[in-house]
This record gives C-alpha cells, sequence and structure tokens, in this order.
C-alpha cells in the first residue's frame, strides 16, 4: 500500500513542556523536512512511502508496547520520545523494519534491557545484552548510558508464562518532532482503515496489538475462555469495537478494572463463532504460545445436536 506522508504530518506538535508549536514542513526531491521551533533535530521523511503487511502489524504492536501517554494538564506533557517495550525478538524486528522505512535507523535508538529477578542465576546480564544488541544488529553504542539493565518482578515468585529467558529489550528514540508525527500517524492509519472498512489491514493491526496486549483466556479454576484486548484508553477501545464489529464480531463485553483489579480495561469475545472469526484471520498467531492456546480453546469446543459445546470442566 503505497501512501503519501504528506497526508499524516499533524499540523502543531506537543512539546515536552509548554505550549503546541506550529509544524513546518518543507518538500525537496520527494523528501518531506520536518521543522519547530526550539527542536534541535530535524525529522526528514520520504515523501512516499510502501507499507507492507508488516508494517501494519508494526503499528498495532506498537498501540499495545509503544509509550502514547500524553498529558496537558502537568507540566511535562510526555516523555519526549517514541519507546517500546518488548521480549519479543520478531515483534521487534518488525518494529524495527518499520522505523527504518520512515527514516529512524535502529543504530539510532537507546536501549536498556529488562529481565525477572527470578531468572538471575540462570543466565547473566551480558549475555542477555548480546542476545539483544546482536539479534536486532544494534551496537554498544545504542546502551544507555549509566543504566543498560534492570530486573523485574518480585523474587521467588513464579516467572510468567510470556516472559521469555532472554527478558525484553525497552528502545527509545528522543526526538518530540518524530514523535508527534508517528503518534498522529499510526492513529490516522487505523482510523483510514476503519472507515475504508478495509479487514485485511484492521485484522493486521489487531495482530500485531494482540500479540503485545491481548491474551487467550483458558483455565479450569477459575472457569474462564475468551480472548482479551487490554487496554486503558476508552478512545482506543471504541476503535477496537469498530474494528471487531467490522469483522463480523457483535458479541463480547468490557471488563470494568474496579472488578478485576486490574489497570485496564479488556474487550473480551468469548463467543465461539466469533473467537473462530479471530482465529480465522491470524489475529492470535504472532507469538507462537499464543496461538497455540488459542487453538487449544477453540479445540475445546464439541458438535452436539448441531450446537457448539465447550468441554471445560470445572
Amino acid at each position: 500500500m503505497i501512501i503519501d506522508l504528506k497526508e499524516y504530518i499533524p499540523n502543531k506538535i506537543i512539546p515536552r513542556i509548554g505550549k503546541l508549536k506550529s509544524l513546518k514542513v518543507s518538500e525537496n526531491n520527494n523528501k518531506l523536512i520536518l521543522r519547530a521551533k526550539d527542536c534541535r533535530k530535524v525529522i526528514t521523511l520520504n515523501r512516499f512511502t510502501n507499507l507492507s503487511n508488516e508494517d501494519f502489524i508494526a503499528i498495532g504492536i506498537y498501540f499495545a508496547e509503544g509509550q502514547r501517554r500524553i498529558n496537558l494538564n502537568k507540566q511535562i506533557h510526555h516523555s519526549g520520545e517514541i519507546a517500546i517495550s518488548n521480549g519479543d525478538l520478531k515483534c521487534l524486528q518488525i518494529f524495527c523494519n518499520l522505523m527504518e522505512k520512515l527514516g529512524i535507523k535502529r543504530t539510532e535508538f537507546k536501549v536498556y534491557a529488562g529481565l525477572n529477578i527470578n531468572l538471575k542465576e540462570k543466565i547473566s546480564q551480558r549475555e542477555v545484552l548480546d542476545y539483544w544488541l546482536s539479534s536486532l544488529n544494534l551496537t554498544k553504542a545504542c546502551l544507555r548510558p549509566n543504566y543498560n539493565f534492570t530486573f523485574t518482578g518480585t523474587k521467588n515468585k513464579k516467572v510468567p508464562t510470556c516472559t521469555g529467558f532472554y527478558g525484553c529489550l525497552n528502545m527509545a528514540y528522543a526526538s518530540v518532532i518524530f514523535r508527534s508525527f508517528f503518534l498522529y500517524f499510526i492513529n490516522k492509519i487505523f482510523i483510514d482503515c476503519i472507515n475504508a472498512k478495509n479487514k485485511q489491514y484492521i485484522s493486521l493491526i489487531l495482530k500485531g496489538f494482540f500479540a503485545g496486549d491481548g491474551h487467550v483466556e483458558y483455565s479450569y479454576k477459575p472457569r474462564r475462555k475468551g480472548l482479551y484486548f487490554c487496554n486503558k484508553d476508552d478512545k482506543f477501545i471504541s476503535l477496537l469495537v469498530k474494528s471487531l464489529e467490522l469483522l463480523g464480531i457483535n458479541s463480547y463485553f468490557i471488563t470494568d478494572p474496579n472488578k478485576t483489579k486490574t489497570n485496564s480495561k479488556s474487550l473480551v469475545v468469548a463467543k465461539y463463532s466469533y473467537m473462530k472469526i479471530l482465529i480465522d484471520y491470524k489475529i492470535t498467531d504472532l507469538i507462537n504460545y499464543k496461538k497455540e492456546k488459542a487453538r487449544e480453546l477453540i479445540n475445546s469446543y464439541k458438535i452436539i445436536n448441531g450446537k457448539f459445546s465447550n468441554n471445560l470442566r470445572v
């Protein structure tokens, strides 16, 4: 899909501190040059960009795992960075490929690694850092100075299923201009896909999102089943709802974080026929353990007298 990035550039940017600033855009040989007052970095974009299927997945990954928070009521509105934290190499590769297509080299990111503290005795900090640097073709210059490693989790607690042996990597690129452009870009892409009722691209964005903030509930005690899309932003949840409805999913519910004791809401699809739609679109497929668990869930149903019945027993 070839797009004109000139249509995806905001008129103003949100600085870390202070009022909104005008964004100046000039063009030279099909290159867009983005400048703003008091911003040191000048951002250059190819005006015409060909987005692949993986690029739409990358957008979904960033919606789930990327830093998007903005608070204009506070003195510091945001970090001034685009940043993503993820423990799946495939997801980070897909994200880096999109960044390079937008003109940001992966070696321009500053990174640090995080490891569950209960894996501390099984693998060294150096092994973790070397794994991420070599796997993503990063250099040692990419490491954040004086802060390139941290431990997560609680000691002597069970390591979550989603935790990889090499922990996770946090990648950040500092630029107020690029941050404003990129957040505007991914939001407009998602909304444009919804307005165009483009099921292919919608399903790819959802696939990336599910890889980060989606999970499969299939448990005996407590008895739960369903495919969950987790998020705390009401506006974004409304986009998820519209996306699911366009795919033909008309039955879902949204959890109340006050009742579930979590920090975010979950949009839950729990009816067999609608979960099957998500699986048929391969929305659960990017992360292997989520793919396998989703298949186990859907295969737990059997046909009895022409009706579907779940054989999950308590």
